[in-house]
């Protein structure tokens, strides 16, 4: 009598491999986002950053709280990835603009250096961009339209 040999278990996809590496490599930034909050508090309070550049940081639980954010939330990946990226990008324009004094003592202060949130927004963008696979450019050029059309807004919203 032969034996049937099981089959051996597949190899895992190198997809599947990359995606998972890709949301680990996610986890150090969720560690940070308690920082990342204290640090959007205080730079939203700093007199020395034009309100301008802190109104991003302002309008963001607005965001939150709009219906137009349903949508959004429920798609995979993409859902749960623009928050910390709206965050991130709202606390780079302001402290930018933050005397580089303050900028420094402000991050110090929370454990943060000047150059992690530029690498942590470059890490969610290759989350995104691996989740996404081509729709990547699609979206891109979706934000820079939102983008324009908010300012826009925001510019008339000042102007009045």
């Amino acid at each position: 009598m032969s034996q049937k040999k099981k089959p051996a278990a597949p190899p895992e996809p190198a997809s599947a491999t990359a995606h998972a590496s890709t949301l680990r490599s996610c986890l150090p930034i969720m560690q940070r986002l308690p920082a990342y909050g204290k640090l959007a508090w205080q730079t939203s309070r700093d007199p020395s950053i034009p309100f301008r550049y802190r109104l991003p940081l302002y309008s963001l639980p607005l965001y939150y709280l709009a219906p137009t954010h349903l949508p959004i939330s429920a798609i995979p990946v993409i859902g749960q990835l623009d928050g910390p990226v709206l965050l991130l990008l709202a606390l780079r324009q302001a402290l930018r603009h933050c005397p580089k004094e303050a900028t420094i003592s402000h991050l110090q202060r929370l454990g943060l250096t000047a150059n992690q949130i530029d690498e942590d927004l470059a890490t969610l963008r290759a989350v995104a961009d691996s989740a996404l696979g081509g729709a990547g450019k699609r979206i891109s050029f979706a934000g820079r339209v939102v983008r324009a059309f908010t300012r826009r807004i925001a510019r008339r919203a000042l102007s009045d």
